[in-house]
């Protein structure tokens, strides 16, 4: 008798200065509005996973008041277990901007809100622990990874016996054999050649191997890698970003799923182990930063929904489907995440709704490796298997 079993993903979670700004009262911080138009869509699924791109390290660390160095009042947390959210993944290059010391308050407080988390960890048992869930009778593991944690800016990096503290793909921006990803696709692919990357990586790579092989041997029937790579709006992955695809597959995962360029981009949904390669920005406050306002298709964001399937013969993924969501800049200030379909039925501005209209077919277009003229239906939801 075959079991099933609904996962959806989400692109980043994050609280800008303007949201965290927007989102205080007389009390504290209330986040809840945030997601409110989004809960059904949220709640249709067994397991619903994010991209946690934030530390919540407590008020005394200061929560954020510069660009690009997050933190974020607990509160936040509650708004999300509210909102539905079973897991969320801390590997990404945002999870040191606190140190190691606002690394360990963050899992602490995702502990605090009940919501698991995997990619970072507070000891190497934490980090050695197979992260596996039975949901509707399937046994699935999660990994996190990232590239890196920003290191180049806030020139945090882990001592060799803290190695265990973050999930990485390759040593920390900088140090040798490292990879930037702020550089254009030929630089990278330069630099790729140059450092020898599959050799300098091979320490970080094995570990990842051997979190996959451990996952199998824990009696995982389905595994999936929450990849945290590539360049920040760049529509197109990258050389790097790529070759981790290719390692990942090789490795023996079931599923890759990527998050980081705050952009959609492509999907390759067939094949042994398929990879949507980004989400795009599922919570976050348009505009803040001037490459998002170069960007606007950065304010739209994909609601990936995974159908799995058990048999005797195995475990494989039956259906992919995906809804889309837009972050949208209220008058108070606060950034709110809609159903793209909800804003379309609301707009009667004729320039403003041609506008929403190019971009849906832009996002579309993009996630389906299709030309970016060719039209889009106006739907609650995408399906794709």
């Amino acid at each position: 008798m075959s079991q099933t079993a609904a996962l959806t993903f989400t692109g980043d979670i994050m609280c800008n200065r303007g949201q965290l700004s927007a989102c205080r009262t007389s009390s504290g911080y209330e986040f809840h509005s945030v997601f409110t138009q989004t809960a059904p869509l949220l709640a249709d699924t067994d397991y619903l996973v994010g991209n946690l791109e934030t530390p919540v390290a407590g008020e005394a660390a200061g929560y954020s008041n510069v660009l690009y160095s997050f933190n974020t009042p607990e509160s936040f947390l509650v708004a999300l277990k509210d909102a539905g959210f079973d897991l969320l993944s801390t590997a990404n290059n945002h999870c040191l901007d606190r140190e190691l010391t606002g690394l360990k308050k963050t899992l602490d407080a995702l502990d605090r809100a009940g919501l698991a988390h995997t990619g970072t960890a507070r000891s190497s048992r934490e980090r050695d622990a197979v992260f596996l869930r039975v949901i509707n009778g399937i046994r699935v593991a999660f990994l996190s990874y990232t590239y890196g944690t920003n290191a180049f800016a806030n020139h945090i990096f882990l001592r060799e016996e803290d190695s265990w503290a973050v999930n990485l793909f390759q040593p920390q921006e900088t140090l040798p054999g490292s990879i930037h990803l702020l550089e254009s696709a030929e630089t990278i692919a330069e630099r790729m050649k140059a450092a020898g990357t599959a050799d300098s990586s091979s320490v970080y790579l094995d570990r990842l191997r051997e979190d996959i092989r451990n996952s199998r041997s824990a009696g995982a029937d389905f595994v999936i890698v929450l990849m945290h790579s590539g360049g920040q709006y760049n529509i197109p992955p990258d050389p790097y970003t790529e070759f981790l695809v290719g390692k990942i597959r090789e490795f023996g995962a079931d599923l890759i799923v990527g998050n980081h360029p705050h952009v959609v981009q492509k999907s390759e949904p067939g094949g042994r182990c398929p990879v949507f390669y980004s989400l795009g920005n599922f919570s976050f406050t348009p505009g803040e930063s001037p490459e998002n306002r170069r960007h606007p298709i950065s304010s739209t964001a994909l609601l990936l929904k995974i159908g799995l399937k058990k048999e005797s013969s195995g475990t494989r993924l039956a259906s992919v489907s995906y809804s889309i969501t837009r972050s949208v800049l209220r008058e108070n200030g606060r950034s709110e995440t809609v159903p793209f379909c909800d804003l379309l039925a609301g707009e009667s501005d004729a320039e403003k709704r041609a506008s929403l209209l190019e971009d849906l077919r832009m996002v579309v277009n993009t996630f389906r490796c299709r030309p970016l003229s060719d039209p889009v239906e106006i739907a609650p939801e995408y399906s794709m298997l």
